[in-house]
């Protein structure tokens, strides 16, 4: 961009101005610079560039075809001219060679206008294609593969660069438990420079026998290499998780441990105190794999593990070491010992009370005249809700923490565990300019400004005077405990004190399922968290994120996940036939199923608009990758074409009813007519899969299984939308950055208690299901679109896969409304209720809090007035006789 920021020229495809009334490349500059590009695969030796090129009105700078080198690290070497012009010309023919210098690995090929100008060029014709060179043909590499220092399932194979024949770059390395290369396919394609590559995704303590092929520029293959044998191991130690160590009173150490989130397999954990010289004087080990399956909150605050080591007085270091199954062990871990402190009688210095989990507490707030330190919450059997406890420091409160009693049952002996309590301190995000699309009357107060959202992973917490802090806590009632009335205590502490707030739980006869009827999906992203954590995105570490991202979504309901078409391997022999490598795609869809998500898988979007540009009338499929496997060279198929063997696949895997394919995103009017003919084509080579899509339209059908209209449009055209439900069509809906307004949404700095809404409209208006596109888009930043929360509605965390945020949890509490709404209809029509006049008597209820798509209370008390309403209801159908 010149100047920056400045933007660039309109490139596009112009029809009918071409050299000869075809096709040409079109930039419009505007003022601006122009750019089209596209990133190739190149290596050294020699390239033909030819075309024709036609320029008018262009007075500043020049416009051409550039070749811009860039060697394996995606580093600038140099940039090549193939034909410069300026001014006004007419079409002129252009041919040159040009030469990628030693090291080259891809070419930015570029039409390019140089400077910001208001003339137009036209680009018709292009070619760029490698010419032949004298390269002596790839001798069969040697290679050696093991399992490197850190890792865990895979094998670093390794070879020498120097030894390989000038010209080649790069090989195919296969890795068979079997010494048959044969029919196989390779595992990774490496640049030759690198001298090593790792194979992933295998299985410990197998034998894998791995050899190679060296391919050169030309795309000429030698022979595969001499195999040699390998056994795959775990040298990965365990890291060495979260710990904590302070002395008591009677002069011990306490040392505290929790593993590390990706860390499942951590055998034992040694503790010890460290003396003046640093060496360890106390030592203990204690073995910790039992304590791996016992279930626990998902956001559990506590150690898993605390022990009490006799330490010398002067002592000030604690250490922690950790020993996984496969005897690794980690280094010594320290942590400073916190001093020992007596619990103070006084009252913390500070104002305490509590407020609805909806409630959106400025920091500046203070306590409200009708202030209260006690919360009642109703929760179903399997549920959890939460309250806020907020407090007013009038000084600055050291290491405050929150501490629960047992929940004592009216009967007495029957308890509510506070081992299922969690809480988190609030935390606050800035935000410069408010939601472009939501009106003053709609925001929880005007910006710029602090919002409270992200519910931290921070146990303890300083708090400085005059700044109001709330603390999110969630209760849970297991299964199994008793229905009935449970009342007790919770503490904040603080060095200098301590305050109380009591809690009230009633759990109702009421099972929650474990698995919601309402399909619920949020697209997301795996490689955010694996940044986050450090870690390669198909290695196990990698693989562990994507299984702690699904405990995430099972936790809050999420039963629907999007399968990217990546995940395939495609190769294409040599007689042009197609072989799928699905490993890594059966592992995703396992992983996941695993996790107790898996309601629905859906495919990737196989196209999308043609241009990109919002009002482009045309939609058009998307490539898919696939490598020559005499080579390994990159080419490009129409992903429609993988969609029969994809479907063949998801039947062998006995999963055709569990599958669905995204055919293109949010079809309008503009581009309706080709979207139809896109997922036709889509149907005819996958007829078994069904169809979803975000749509802007109201008339798909024969187009479309699953629909999924943006809400507006769902309360504009629901007359059409019902009539194509009884036609067949399932019925979704979703929003995006929109709509605002009235509508319920989840953005930052508007009313928290939407995102519940919004699946009491799921209920209300008898849909199957719900798709936002953003879980976790953390790379996003939060003023894109001016549509703060749009992007993510988690957070970025150290102790656990993601923290969670009072959107979040506002909206699992939305999705168990929406159940129990169900619940309630069901039951009903298990006592011989007609469908439509059960439906009718749930909305009867829940219509007194949601009247409609923009008419709803933002009270939560309201709210939660209604929802025990429903609840009793429920109840009362369960113990009737039947």
């Amino acid at each position: 961009e010149k100047p920056k920021g400045a933007g660039l020229s309109e490139a596009r495809v112009a029809e009918g101005e071409g050299r000869e009334g075809g096709k040409a490349l079109k930039i419009v500059g505007r003022g601006k610079r122009g750019l089209a590009m596209q990133v190739r695969p190149s290596y050294p030796g020699r390239y033909r560039v030819a075309g024709w090129i036609k320029c008018e009105n262009l007075e500043a700078g020049h416009a051409g075809v550039l070749a811009e080198w860039m060697d394996r690290q995606n580093k600038w070497m140099r940039g090549d001219w193939a034909v410069q012009v300026s001014g006004t010309q007419d079409w002129k023919r252009f041919e040159a060679v040009v030469e990628a210098p030693a090291g080259t690995r891809s070419v930015h090929f570029d039409l390019i206008t140089t400077e910001p100008n208001n003339g137009t060029v036209w680009f018709d014709d292009v070619e760029f294609q490698r010419l032949p060179s004298a390269l002596p043909t790839p001798q069969a590499p040697s290679v050696a593969a093991s399992t490197p220092a850190g890792r865990e399932r895979c094998l670093e194979v390794t070879w020498d660069p120097k030894t390989l024949i000038n010209g080649t770059v790069r090989l195919l390395i296969y890795c068979e438990p079997e010494a048959k290369f044969q029919d196989a396919l390779p595992r990774v394609v490496a640049d030759s420079e690198d001298g090593r590559a790792i194979v992933w995704s295998l299985a410990t303590g197998t034998e894998y026998h791995v050899a190679a092929a060296a391919v050169n520029a030309d795309g000429q293959c030698s022979a595969i290499g001499p195999a040699i044998s390998a056994v795959v191991t775990d040298k990965q130690s365990p890291r060495p998780g979260w710990i904590e160590a302070r002395r008591s009173l009677d002069g011990q150490v306490q040392v505290s441990w929790s593993p590390h989130l990706l860390d499942k397999d951590v055998k034992s954990v040694g503790f010890s105190v460290l003396g003046e010289t640093g060496s360890p004087l106390v030592m203990r080990a204690m073995r910790v794999a039992e304590l791996r399956h016992l279930p626990r909150p998902l956001f559990y605050p506590g150690p898993w593990l605390s022990v009490q080591l006799k330490g010398p007085e002067g002592a000030t270091k604690a250490g922690v070491w950790c020993e996984d199954e496969a005897g690794n062990r980690g280094e010594l871990a320290l942590v400073d010992i916190q001093p020992a402190r007596a619990a103070s009688e006084s009252a913390a210095p500070c104002a305490l009370w509590v407020v609805p989990p909806t409630e959106q507490v400025r920091r500046d707030a203070e306590p409200p005249a009708d202030a209260t330190t006690s919360f009642e919450l109703t929760l179903m059997r399997g549920q959890a809700k939460g309250f806020q406890v907020v407090l007013r420091p009038q000084e600055p409160m050291r290491r405050v923490r929150v501490s629960f009693e047992p929940l004592v049952f009216e009967d007495g002996p029957s308890p509510l565990d506070s081992y299922w309590f969690t809480y988190h301190f609030v935390n606050y995000v800035r935000i410069e300019k408010n939601s472009r699309a939501t009106p003053k009357d709609e925001l929880v107060w005007p910006g710029p400004g602090e919002y409270p959202d992200e519910l931290s992973d921070d146990l303890v917490r300083d708090l400085p005077a005059g700044q109001t802090q709330p603390i999110f806590v969630r209760i849970a009632a297991q299964r199994d405990v008793k229905p009935g009335l449970y009342r007790g205590r919770g503490y904040v502490d603080c060095d200098s004190g301590r305050r109380a707030f009591d809690m009230t739980v009633r759990v109702a006869p009421v099972d929650l399922p474990e698995m919601p009827h309402l399909k619920f999906v949020y697209w997301f992203s795996w490689a955010d968290p694996c940044k986050q954590f450090g870690v390669e995105q198909f290695s196990e570490d990698g693989w562990r994120v994507l299984a702690r991202l699904g405990e995430l979504m099972r936790t809050h309901h999420q039963n629907v996940v999007v399968v990217p078409y990546s995940l395939v391997r495609t190769w294409r022999k040599s007689d042009g036939a197609l072989a799928h490598d699905f490993r890594d795609f059966d592992r995703f869809v396992r992983t996941f199923q695993a996790q107790g998500v898996g309601r629905l898988f859906c495919l990737s979007h196989v196209g999308s608009r043609t241009t990109g540009e919002w009002e482009c009338p045309t939609m058009s499929s998307h490539r898919h990758t696939v490598r020559r496997l005499d080579t390994g060279e990159t080419e490009q198929m129409d992903v429609i074409d993988l969609l029969p063997a994809l479907e063949q696949h998801v039947a062998q895997l006995g999963l055709l009813d569990r599958f669905c394919v995204h055919v293109a995103d949010e079809p309008t009017k503009k581009n309706v007519e080709s979207y139809r003919e896109l997922s036709a084509r889509v149907k005819q080579a996958a007829p078994r899969l069904a169809r979803i899509d975000a749509i802007h339209v109201s008339d798909l059908q024969g187009s479309l299984e699953i629909w999924v209209p943006q809400l507006n449009y769902f309360e504009q055209w629901l007359d059409q939308y019902r009539a194509a439900k009884q036609q067949g069509a399932e019925m979704w809906f979703y929003v995006a950055w929109v709509p605002q307004g009235r509508y319920p949404n989840r953005m930052i700095d508007s009313h928290v208690i939407k995102s519940r809404v919004l699946h009491w409209l799921n209920a209300l208006y008898d849909t199957t299901g719900y798709l936002h596109w953003a879980l976790n888009y953390w790379r996003i930043p939060l003023t894109s679109l001016e549509s703060p929360g749009d992007q993510y509605i988690c957070w970025p965390s150290r102790r656990f896969i993601a923290n969670s945020s009072l959107r979040y949890e506002a909206e699992r509490e939305g999705l168990e409304d929406c159940e129990l709404m169900f619940m309630l209809r069901y039951a009903l029509e298990k006592r011989g209720v007609a469908r439509e006049e059960a439906q009718r008597q749930v909305e009867g209820i829940a219509r007194k809090a949601v009247r409609s798509f923009q008419d709803y209370t933002r009270s939560w008390r309201e709210l939660e007035d209604v929802r025990l309403e429903l609840l009793r209801q429920a109840a009362q159908l369960a113990s009737a006789p039947k």
